[in-house]
């Protein structure tokens, strides 16, 4: 339940140029409790599994993608267009049919011995309820100074 928050909060931790906004952190996610804490906050951007997220949003006055971004969690399952992660089930569901053969054909059968994990990174998702970025300038070069002769010997 708290992979999302940890991530976040590291890498806050250690790229902290924001400041901080309490994440909303709970089993199941209620227009009362959400509207509180989004008045509170004050956040820029909602990350969130729930595409529903966008129409309190709404509510509360947001006008995405021009005064708050939104970016789903999990794209893969949703209607509707949003930024966000595909979490690739698909590409889940082949690797772990992969993996069973490969059980299969080393006459391996019930749970392994030695468990794995093994990792599908989600692929980014463009869609419409995040504003472009600025560009960031590109930082000037500084001119090396002339290196000193060396004395004459």
């Amino acid at each position: 339940m708290y992979r999302w928050e940890a991530a976040f909060l590291a890498y806050h931790n250690h790229h902290g140029a924001w400041e901080d906004a309490p994440g909303l952190v709970v089993n199941e996610i209620e227009k009362e409790s959400f509207l509180q804490w989004f008045a509170k906050s004050k956040p820029d951007v909602v990350l969130c599994h729930d595409m529903l997220v966008m129409e309190w949003m709404k509510l509360a006055g947001a006008e995405i993608p021009r005064t708050h971004g939104f970016c789903c969690l999990n794209t893969s399952d949703k209607v509707g267009q949003s930024a966000g992660l595909n979490l690739q089930p698909e590409l889940i569901g082949s690797r772990g049919i992969e993996l069973l053969i490969a059980q299969l054909h080393r006459n391996e059968y019930g749970p392994p011995q030695i468990p794995s994990n093994t990792t599908i990174v989600a692929a980014w998702q463009d869609g419409p309820t995040l504003r472009r970025p600025a560009p960031v300038p590109k930082p000037r070069s500084r001119a090396k100074a002339p290196t000193p002769a060396a004395p004459p010997e």
